[in-house]
């Protein structure tokens, strides 16, 4: 049985929402590989804790960086840390978020929690999101954070007009009551809404996660991206054959297309490995193609795992 954690308490939808990483893709991680071992509510539900969160955030940081989640699902979090600084972590690498802050408590903890973190650049406190954009210039922040106690139809509206006009490439929403019609119109991206009390250090780590990927444009180029080492699948083929058979909410066939596309790219990658070389040539366009092959998988696969994410948000 699972040694009781302190702090446990979160449920899967919600540690989903923060580290990234799908609900489903959670539970084949820990069934496969171990990777959480998360504690059981009485009705035998998962539970989980801030730790597991931060875990989560860096397995998925290494996987993203071509580590197989396989090779690092088992290691402690010293080794998985020093595993992200050696390839480049994101508070190392990236330049500084430059954050804003809506709300009456939340803002003076969140400065301080930001004054140790050179990653963080602080773009200012204001008491409103009006108040916001009538002082803020619209490049001036890459990310807000409201804290919004009672959200309603007047909130939401401010909300979706900072969206409109500030054009921040995150919104974290925390709130702690508000109708479900309300709170529909801002499950869109790039918001992230959050109940209850948040602690600041981890909402400038989501953040830093949130808007370590290089912002549209910024491309890396082709050879760039083919120098990096293939990912390990994340589906096998029975996963992805449970998957396209499996009921949706969403209102197309998208989760059985993709299914059918990752196992087709899933085949050819393995022709490309075992294709006879007669020479040279042929070995480096069979290395080509299987590094062609890996990638695209790789990218499809996080398009199933955005599509799952939003089916089962």
């Amino acid at each position: 049985m699972p040694k009781e954690k302190t702090g446990a308490g979160l449920r899967i939808g919600m540690i989903s929402r923060l580290s990234g990483v799908p609900a489903a893709t959670i539970r084949m991680w820990e069934r496969r590989y171990g990777a959480l071992t998360p504690s059981r509510s009485p009705a035998g539900g998962r539970l989980y804790s801030r730790a597991d969160v931060a875990r989560l955030a860096l397995l998925k940081q290494l996987v993203d960086r071509g580590h197989a989640i396989g090779t690092v699902a088992g290691l402690a979090e010293p080794k998985l840390q020093q595993l992200a600084a050696e390839s480049g972590s994101v508070t190392a690498t990236a330049a500084p978020c430059r954050i804003a802050a809506v709300g009456g408590t939340l803002p003076p903890r969140l400065k301080a929690a930001a004054a140790g973190l050179p990653q963080v650049r602080w773009a200012g406190a204001y008491d409103s999101i009006r108040r916001l954009l009538a002082e803020a210039g619209e490049a001036s922040f890459d990310a807000a954070i409201a804290e919004i106690p009672t959200l309603g139809p007047a909130e939401v509206a401010q909300a979706l007009e900072l969206l409109r006009k500030a054009r921040p490439r995150l919104l974290i929403v925390v709130y702690a009551f508000g109708a479900e019609r309300d709170l529909a119109q801002l499950r869109i991206d790039p918001v992230l809404l959050l109940r209850g009390r948040i602690e600041a250090a981890q909402l400038l780590r989501i953040c830093q996660l949130s808007l370590s990927a290089p912002p549209p444009g910024d491309k890396p180029s082709f050879d760039a991206l083919l120098s990096r080492g293939v990912p390990e699948p994340v589906y096998s083929e029975a996963d992805l054959a449970g998957l396209a058979n499996s009921s949706n909410s969403l209102r197309c066939e998208c989760p059985r297309h993709l299914s059918d596309l990752l196992l087709s790219l899933g085949a050819f990658e393995r022709y490309s490995i075992a294709c006879q070389n007669l020479n040279e040539q042929d070995a480096a366009v069979h290395a080509l193609l299987r590094n062609v092959s890996g990638h695209a998988r790789a990218l499809l696969e996080e398009g199933l795992r955005r599509v799952i994410a939003l089916d089962q948000g």
